[in-house]
């Protein structure tokens, strides 16, 4: 066969054109009596009735079998008769009486007209009517014979009768049958859109063109189905109870249904998500809203606005982390550790700092040292490291503090606590060498930070989470930092 649409060669029973995709019209299966209709079985049994009258007109004559009938054959009586044994053929179906018993009747009346014998005129002459002497014995052998002929004919006409009356209801009962075969009732229910007839009958089709014709024609129904359905035009649960039906009779274990049907489960689930998410977002659960979005399939028309709501969900969902955070902690032991060379571990520093991290809208950033807590915390930390080291001169020496002070008098310095100044001097401790700028990307997800071009050679990550408006960072690169007295987690306060 050939593609009606690009002229291609294709294989035979094509459903589309493999080229360009075009669907093939399906052509209905032609039997000897697809167009047959109940007018022209009935012409076709009238045609057939009169042949068999001529027949029954020369056989009836020839009749010669003694049959027991009433003297007197009347026409009255050969249509009863007719019309009984119709209607006892035609009996159980009113179709079939409607067809026959007209037309037997008819008939019927024909035959019995131009069989029956005809009275004898009373005003026949009399020399007409009285027979000679001589030929009276002929006469009246011949009038025995013939009523004897004509009872024989009359009975021979009643049978013959009986005979085209029981051809009349077989030539009806088979247009009854016919036009109600499971054949017959699925076409009319394809017609008609009901699916429940055309499975319950298709078991009973034999004919194997004909179960192709009804298997393509439910393709072409659950195709249309399935675009109504594309097109919104039904919905989900409408077109499936059709499909189903079908896929479980015409078009039994059939891989391409299997794949649409699997298509529009997928379509549905799509559509669904949709719904759940769009209800959702407006309760202001925006998490489920995205997770519900994001399930949204590209062959559904609501995919670009769920890719749309997706990026509202994450602004909504998902705080910005633009603005200024200090965190504070002490960087006391870690000083203590970097002056020391003995063992420390029995003294405490006391040097309280802050960090500042600040994250701009145009996606820069900064990272520093609080210039003012830290000379604040320098200051307690020389404190505490005087009080060590008069400690520990103590335990040498034996001395009080005032003779220690004495002593360092006589040095050139007026107290232990000016030697340690001028030993640990940080006035000149550039504390913007603690800084950097960067600039950051947050993730979709909201968890991560990452620094990009501070002057580092690969990008660091800061793993946070919100705890209101302040950042709590748990991971990343500050880590390393516990060696300046920052441990993790370490809440950054948001203060601009």
């Amino acid at each position: 066969m050939f593609c009606t649409n690009c002229g291609k060669e294709i294989p035979d029973g094509s459903r589309n054109c493999m080229y360009c995709g075009t669907a093939m019209k399906v052509v209905e299966p032609q039997d000897a009596l697809s167009e047959a209709t109940k007018e022209t079985v009935v012409e076709t049994v009238t045609e057939v009735a009169e042949e068999a009258k001529e027949t029954i007109k020369e056989e009836a004559t020839e009749v010669s079998k003694e049959v027991e009938v009433a003297e007197t054959v009347t026409e009255a009586a050969i249509e009863e008769a007719a019309i009984e044994v119709a209607t006892e053929v035609a009996n159980e179906s009113e179709a079939v009486k409607e067809v026959i018993t007209e037309e037997a009747k008819e008939v019927a009346k024909d035959v019995a007209s131009e069989v029956v014998p005809q009275p004898i005129p009373q005003n026949i002459p009399v020399n007409m009517a009285v027979e000679p002497p001589k030929k009276a014995k002929k006469a009246k052998k011949e009038k025995k014979k013939k009523e004897k002929s004509e009872k024989s004919g009359g009975a021979g006409v009643v049978i013959a009768i009986i005979i085209l009356v029981l051809i009349l209801a077989g030539a009806g009962v088979g247009a009854y049958l016919f036009l109600n075969s499971p054949y017959n009732k699925i076409k009319k229910a394809i017609a008609e859109n009901d699916i429940t007839t055309v499975c319950e009958l298709y078991s009973e089709l034999n004919n194997d063109e004909q179960k192709e014709y009804v298997g393509n024609s439910m393709w072409n129904y659950v195709v249309d189905l399935e675009s109504q359905y594309q097109d919104e035009k039904i919905d989900y649960d409408t077109a499936m109870a059709d499909i189903k039906a079908i896929n479980k009779s015409v078009l039994k274990n059939d891989k391409e249904l299997k794949a649409l049907i699997e298509d529009m489960d997928a379509l549905n689930g799509s559509r669904t998500a949709y719904d759940t998410a769009e209800k959702a977002f407006k309760k202001g659960d925006y998490e489920k809203a995205y997770d519900n979005y994001a399930l949204v399939i590209k062959d559904d028309s609501n995919y670009k606005k769920a890719q749309k709501q997706m990026e509202e969900c994450l602004a909504l969902m998902i705080p910005p982390v633009t603005g200024k955070y200090r965190l504070d902690f002490d960087m006391g032991d870690a000083f203590l550790e970097g002056i020391s060379t003995g063992d420390t571990s029995q003294y405490t520093i006391s040097m309280p700092s802050a960090m500042i991290l600040e994250f701009n809208e145009d996606g820069t950033g900064s990272m520093y040292i609080d210039e003012d807590a830290m000379n604040a915390g320098l200051e307690q930390a020389m404190d505490d490291l005087v009080g060590i080291y008069y400690d520990l001169l103590e335990q040498e020496t034996g001395l009080s503090k005032i003779e220690i002070d004495a002593m360092l008098y006589n040095a050139g310095y007026n107290s232990l606590e000016d030697m340690v100044k001028d030993e640990f001097d940080f006035s000149d401790y550039d504390v913007s060498a603690l800084s950097a700028t960067f600039t950051y990307e947050v993730n979709d997800e909201g968890d991560c930070i990452t620094i990009v071009n501070d002057g580092q050679s690969n990008s660091r990550d800061i793993i946070y989470e919100m705890s209101g408006d302040n950042i709590v960072i748990t991971g990343g690169f500050f880590e390393d930092a516990s060696s300046f007295g920052i441990d993790l987690p370490a809440e950054f306060v948001k203060i601009d």
